[in-house]
């Protein structure tokens, strides 16, 4: 009944009026335990499904007794159950920020901190908020600066970056986390930690975040730091800097001495679409190290096609990851050549090989390779009969049909969907 109750509730929200008889009632009860008693101690039990429906029951009806109870099942240490709670306050705002003040001044850290998890997220919030960040209890403060993160208030960065700068350590993350939400103009106050040894990593991290484009002779003098995760973080702030030559500066760092600072830097060329940095990626393809790998994988995310015939000649003596990514990258690329390839591959020992091979000979085919397709379409592999069935749909031609209609009695399930899919396409017989 309670469940029900619930959701009814929250399908079809009574006036308040109901709700003010619905109290009144309640205050002349006299039997014990009384319904609040009653959903006070589901909203404290691990029994979800009701204590969920307790919640809403709270919320719709403004049982305000109740209320503490509720924004507490928002510390929740299962994630989903925190979240639901967050939620379902968000959608009863206007009973929760009717009660805020009174939560935010509770006795007990755990309300204090679970309304700040559930408080709004509006500028109405903000004088509320701001007392919170210094209480007495550390996890309350770390929980006003997520609260005021999530507002995105410009005026509560300087108080933000105090707890960042000399907060305890939950102080310190939730505060950086709520710097990282605010707009990246807005955050001049991180100037002093870029020059913090403890502080440098952080500190980029939030302007990541915020894709803030301040302080680039900084982020540019951070490229050579001495520790390599400052490198990286430096790099990925750079390229939200409009006036800076970030491509420059990345086909530089593919020198570096650490590899996780050249595979940064190929990530985040791929990311920019650089086509300039494509001859610096294509020497890379001579080392043997993890960074080969990423560097065949760019060139075919960024179509590549002056390197594709480097790509082939590299795939004999390439590794096993390598030689899946030289093939996956030559199909992007779809450069003159890359049928001949493809079918030499289908002959692989290795099946891996075989199936990406598969695969993009069904995207790439012309009607001339349909017999292939249909003779894919009985290999002893379902995957490779599954792209031949996806590849005939594609070319949707006529002769194709008897091997789809075997294809649609296959044992493996995927193989007979793709093949009613590619039937459909056929032209009427």
């Amino acid at each position: 009944m309670l469940k029900a109750c619930a959701a009814i509730l929250e399908g079809h929200p009574a006036p308040p009026s109901v709700f003010t008889r619905f109290r009144r009632k309640l205050d002349e009860e006299r039997r014990e335990p009384g319904l609040v008693e009653y959903l006070g101690s589901l909203l404290g039990s691990d029994e979800v499904a009701l204590a969920r429906a307790a919640a809403s029951v709270a919320l719709s009806g403004h049982l305000e007794k109740l209320y503490p109870a509720v924004v507490q099942r928002a510390l929740s240490p299962d994630a989903e159950e925190a979240r639901w709670t967050a939620a379902l306050c968000r959608k009863h705002e206007r009973a929760v920020r009717a009660a805020l003040a009174d939560l935010l001044q509770n006795r007990d850290a755990r309300v204090r901190r679970g309304a700040l998890m559930c408080a709004p997220a509006d500028p109405a919030s903000i004088s509320l908020l701001v007392p919170l960040m210094q209480d007495r209890d550390a996890e309350v403060r770390a929980a006003a600066c997520q609260a005021l993160g999530r507002c995105r208030e410009v005026s509560a960065i300087p108080a933000l970056v105090e707890h960042f700068g000399r907060g305890t350590p939950p102080e310190s993350v939730a505060a950086a986390e709520a710097l990282g939400s605010m707009p990246g103009q807005s955050l001049i106050a991180l100037a002093p930690y870029l020059e913090e040894e403890a502080k440098v990593l952080p500190a980029l991290e939030i302007l990541e975040a915020a894709r803030s484009p301040l302080f680039p002779d900084k982020i540019v003098e951070l490229l050579d730091a001495a520790q390599a995760p400052v490198r990286r973080a430096a790099l990925r702030v750079l390229v939200n800097h409009d006036e800076v030559d970030a491509e420059e500066h990345l086909v530089r760092k593919l020198q570096d001495l650490d590899e996780s600072v050249r595979i940064e830097a190929v990530e985040l060329l791929v990311r920019n679409g650089s086509t300039r940095a494509v001859p610096a990626l294509a020497a890379l393809l001579v080392v043997s190290d993890e960074l080969r790998y990423h560097a065949i994988r760019a060139l075919g995310r960024l179509r590549a096609e002056t390197a594709a015939a480097q790509l082939e000649r590299l795939f004999p003596r390439a590794t096993g990851h390598e030689r899946l990514e030289i093939v996956a990258a030559l199909i992007r690329i779809g450069a003159p050549g890359l049928l001949p390839f493809l079918k030499s591959r289908l002959k692989d020992a290795e099946p891996e090989v075989r199936r990406v091979a598969a695969d993009g000979l069904a995207r790439v085919a012309t009607a001339s390779e349909l017999p292939l397709l249909v003779q894919l379409a009985e290999d002893v592999d379902w995957s490779i009969r599954n792209h031949a069935g996806w590849g005939l749909g594609r070319l949707s031609l006529p002769q194709g049909r008897d091997a789809l209609l075997a294809l649609v009695r296959d044992t493996e399930p995927v193989v007979a969907r793709t093949a009613r899919a590619a039937l459909a396409k056929l032209p009427a017989a």
